[in-house]
């Protein structure tokens, strides 16, 4: 398998690449991978807004149910089943 790895400049959603001279001719895998942007800072360079947005989820997720909480839902459930 011949592999390269290349920087390239995306606009209008269209790259242009040249592949060195000794790329074998015939079908290829392309995997593009986009950078993070320049004002990215959040972990990974995710934007900001998404890490507010599982800040966020996780503050207002359900309070997790005990055992019996959990048993005594999924008898009631059953229950409505016959």
């Amino acid at each position: 398998m011949h592999n390269v790895r290349l920087r390239v400049n995306v606009r209008d959603h269209r790259l242009a690449a040249e592949l060195p001279h000794d790329f074998p001719d015939g079908e290829a895998d392309v995997i593009v991978l986009a950078r993070p942007a320049a004002n990215a800072d959040g972990p990974d360079g995710a934007s900001q807004s998404l890490v507010e947005w599982f800040r966020e989820l996780d503050r207002t997720l359900r309070r997790r149910m005990t055992k019996e909480e959990v048993d005594a839902y999924l008898a009631e459930e059953r229950a409505s089943w016959e």
